[in-house]
C-alpha cells in the first residue's frame, strides 16, 4: 500500500481571506447606502403628505368657519328699517333683542334645520 503525500510548502491564505472580508465589508456598506437612501426617500413622501394634508385641513377649516359665520349684507346693500305703519301686511311680532343675539350666534346647520 502506497500513500501519496502533496509535499508542496503550506500556502498562506491570509491574504485572499482579507481580500474576501473586504468585499464582504463593500457589499455590507453598499447595501447600508441603498436602505438610507430608501429611508430618506421615505420619510420625504411621508413629510409631502403630512404637509397636504395639514393644507387640507386648514382650508376645510376655514370653509367652515365661512359657512358658521353668519352672512351681512355689504354696507351699501343694508336694507333701511321699516316700520310697520309703512308695511301694514308684513307686521309680525318681533323677538325680544336677545333672541335675535342668538339667531346670530347659533351654528347655520341650527338656523337652518332648526334646534
Amino acid at each position: 500500500m502506497y500513500v501519496l503525500l502533496d509535499i508542496e510548502p503550506t500556502t498562506d491564505r491570509t491574504g485572499e481571506l482579507i481580500e474576501e472580508l473586504k468585499d464582504r465589508v463593500h457589499r455590507l456598506e453598499y447595501q447600508l447606502d441603498q436602505e438610507r437612501e430608501a429611508r430618506t426617500e421615505e420619510r420625504r413622501r411621508q413629510d409631502t403628505v403630512i404637509a397636504q394634508l395639514s393644507r387640507a385641513n386648514e382650508e376645510q377649516a376655514r370653509t367652515i368657519r365661512q359657512l358658521e359665520a353668519p352672512v351681512e349684507p355689504p354696507p351699501g346693500e343694508r336694507e333701511s328699517p321699516q316700520t310697520v305703519e309703512e308695511e301694514p301686511e308684513r307686521a309680525e311680532p318681533r323677538p325680544d333683542a336677545s333672541g335675535a343675539q342668538e339667531g346670530v350666534h347659533r351654528p347655520w346647520w341650527k338656523r337652518v334645520f332648526g334646534g
